[in-house]
C-alpha cells in the first residue's frame, strides 16, 4: 500500500506534544546523530540522496523563525512551523527484496522515479532527500523549507500543499472549517498525484484492504449484540417458564403469544446486529479515509 506523509515543526515542541517533535530532533534523527535515535537498536548513517544532510538545516530553519512573522505581523512562535518533513516508504520488507534480486532493482527504479517527483513536487524549497536502511521498510526523509513573503510571512506555495491551501482559504476570509476542508482537499490531490504517478506504476495500492481496517470495529459491534442476544433468550427461557406454569389456569394460547412475542425480539435483535455490522464497516471506512487525510496536518512524524 502507498505511504507518503507530511508533517510540519517548529523550532520548540508544541503543548503536549513529544519531546523530539520538533525541526532539531526530527532532522538529528534522520542524520542519525549519536542520542536522537531511540527507536533503532544499530542505526546506520543515511544515504544522502539529495542536498544536505538533514541536521545541517537546522542552521537555516532557525535562522528563518527568527525572521519570519505571523500572519498578524508579530514575531512566530517559537512551535510556528517552519520545517516541512516528509516520509515515503516502499511497501515491501528489506529481507524479502534481498532474497530476490528483481525485487531490489524494482525497489531502486522505484527510488529514482520518487526522487524525481519530489524534486518536482516541490522544486527549489526541496532541500534535502535521504534514505534510511536501517529498518524493516526501506523508506525516504524529504526536508523542505518555506520562503520569506516581503511582509516576513511565510510562503508555503512550494513546500507544503496543504498549509498552502489553508492559507489561501484563510486570506479569503473563509471560516476555520473552510480552512480545514481546502487542507483536506490539497491533500487529497497532492496523495492521488503521486500514486499516479508513481505508485501505480508498480501496482502499489491507494488504500489498504477495507474489511482488515473494520475487522476490529465490527468485532466489538458483534460482541455487543451477541451479550445483548444471550440476555433476550434467557429472558426468554425465564418467559417460557413461567408461561408454562401459567398455562394451566390461563390457556396454551396465551403461552403462545408471550413466546412468539419473544421470539420477535429475538429477530430484532438479529436484525440491529446485521445493521450494526454494516453501520461499523462505513464508519471505520469513513475513519481510514479522514486518517488517511487529516493526520498528515500535524503531529509526530514517521519513524
Amino acid at each position: 500500500m502507498q505511504f507518503i506523509h507530511l508533517n510540519s515543526y517548529g523550532c520548540a515542541t508544541k503543548a503536549k506534544g513529544p519531546a523530539w517533535a520538533h525541526a532539531a530532533g526530527i532532522l538529528n534523527e534522520a542524520a542519525r546523530i549519536p542520542g536522537a535515535v531511540g527507536h533503532i537498536e544499530e542505526p546506520m548513517p543515511p544515504e544522502i540522496l539529495f542536498g544536505v544532510p538533514p541536521d545541517h538545516l537546522i542552521v537555516d530553519v532557525t535562522g528563518l523563525a527568527e525572521l519570519a512573522v505571523d500572519a498578524q505581523g508579530r514575531n512566530l512562535r517559537r512551535d510556528g512551523s517552519v520545517l516541512v518533513a516528509g516520509v515515503v516508504s516502499y511497501p515491501q520488507l528489506r529481507d524479502e527484496m534481498r532474497r530476490n534480486p528483481e525485487d531490489g532493482d524494482a525497489y531502486l527504479h522505484w527510488r529514482r522515479m520518487t526522487l524525481d517527483w519530489l524534486s518536482v513536487s516541490f522544486g527549489a524549497s526541496l532541500r534535502s532527500v535521504v534514505e534510511h536502511y536501517d529498518e524493516n521498510f526501506l523508506h525516504l526523509h524529504f526536508y523542505a523549507l518555506p520562503t520569506l513573503n516581503p511582509d516576513r510571512t511565510l510562503d508555503w506555495s512550494a513546500a507544503h500543499p496543504g498549509l498552502r491551501a489553508k492559507r489561501e482559504a484563510a486570506k479569503r476570509g473563509e471560516s476555520q472549517r473552510e480552512q480545514d476542508r481546502s487542507y483536506v482537499q490539497a491533500m487529497t490531490q497532492f496523495q492521488n498525484r503521486f500514486f499516479s504517478e508513481v505508485s501505480e506504476k508498480f501496482g502499489h495500492r491507494r488504500y489498504g484492504d477495507r474489511k482488515e481496517r473494520v475487522s476490529r470495529m465490527e468485532w466489538a459491534a458483534q460482541k455487543r449484540i451477541e451479550v445483548e442476544q444471550r440476555e433476550a433468550l434467557e429472558r426468554l427461557k425465564i418467559a417460557e417458564h413461567e408461561s408454562l406454569l401459567d398455562a394451566e389456569n390461563k390457556g396454551l394460547e396465551r403461552v403462545r403469544m408471550r413466546i412468539e412475542t419473544m421470539e420477535q425480539a429475538i429477530e430484532k435483535l438479529q436484525r440491529d446486529r446485521d445493521f450494526e455490522r454494516e453501520r461499523a464497516e462505513s464508519a471505520e471506512e469513513e475513519i481510514a479515509r479522514l486518517m488517511t487525510l487529516l493526520a498528515r496536518s500535524e503531529g509526530p512524524g514517521v519513524k
